[in-house]
């Protein structure tokens, strides 16, 4: 994977927002679900040098401090909400009576 990513992180250098599509079309790859998953696990495979938002993906260090203050905000939030749902499904499995190994 990390072959991958430095090819992705080669191919944002020198650009602004590059959406999922134009990325994959202009590989030559199809516009598929699979191949926006796989995106999403390279920026997230990146340590940090790769962020996405509503326009795409986009080097982390080429960001103004606008869009990088968009980007934190936005995984704060989608953090809080990953936490409150773990948060009532622990409420929920371990307030059952009985519960199997």
């Amino acid at each position: 994977m990390a072959r991958e990513v430095d090819w992705f992180l080669g191919e944002l250098r020198d650009r602004d927002w590059a959406a999922a599509a134009e990325l994959l079309s202009g590989w030559g790859l199809p516009v598929t679900e699979q191949a926006k998953r796989r995106l999403r696990a390279l920026a997230a495979a990146s340590g940090g040098r790769i962020c996405s938002g509503d326009r795409g993906y986009k080097l982390t260090m080429a960001m103004t401090a606008e869009e990088f203050g968009n980007f934190d905000r936005r995984m704060a939030s989608q953090e809080a909400e990953r936490k409150r749902r773990r948060v009532e499904a622990q409420r929920v499995f371990y307030g059952r009576t009985n519960i199997q190994p």
